[in-house]
């Protein structure tokens, strides 16, 4: 019996070590990131008579930095920018036809957690603190705070770089800083694309 539990903790000590082991190997990293590729929904309710809204296209450009939490959980964060395209149209009137395409302008740090499975494959989630930096735009600000949501691959090399991509969606402004009611909102799914080093 005592050999057993002898067995048992040398096992554990080893398996503990190795752990410490394979934690300490990975290292933090920073990159770059560019996403696109996908959709920007416009959401909320519609005003009756109002112009109705629809996303038409966004490009997102950032700076990632990743921090070994253990050897399978990472801290994802960063920073990034990014440029939206929203059409609008007015309410249908006879012989009145209105047609605009405007920009938003979006910062972001998104705090997340990355969860590491078969080796190259990754789970991520978490907020998106955000900061509407529009001079003039379409809809309601989409400063507050959002959630991401991804599945993605990663590789990483021997030399210290790193790619990885990322298919995503993220919803802006789910607690957004203004007091409006009848919020409109920009959900987002495409692809993040990244090096890290």
């Amino acid at each position: 019996m005592k050999t057993i539990i002898l067995l048992a903790l040398l096992f554990v000590g080893f398996a503990l070590q190795a752990q410490e082991a394979i934690t300490k190997s990975r290292k933090s990293q920073i990159g770059f990131i560019y996403s696109s590729l996908g959709d920007n929904v416009v959401s909320g309710d519609a005003l009756i008579g109002g112009p109705s809204y629809d996303g038409d296209g966004f490009f997102t450009i950032g700076i990632s930095y990743l921090k070994p939490l253990s050897n399978w959980l990472d801290l994802e964060t960063g920073i990034d920018y990014s440029e939206h395209k929203i059409s609008v149209s007015n309410a249908p009137m006879p012989g009145k036809v209105y047609n605009s395409r405007r920009e938003m302008y979006l910062i972001h740090v998104p705090v997340a957690l990355r969860a590491i499975f078969l080796k190259y494959f990754y789970v991520n989630g978490g907020m998106l603190l955000g900061m509407d930096i529009s001079d003039n735009s379409p809809i309601d600000s989409q400063g507050g705070i959002g959630a991401l949501f991804g599945l993605g691959a990663k590789y990483d090399f021997n030399n210290g770089l790193g790619v990885f991509v990322n298919p995503y969606t993220k919803f802006h402004a789910l607690l957004g800083f203004g007091l409006d009611n009848n919020r409109k909102r920009i959900n987002e799914s495409g692809f993040r694309f990244g090096v890290v080093f």
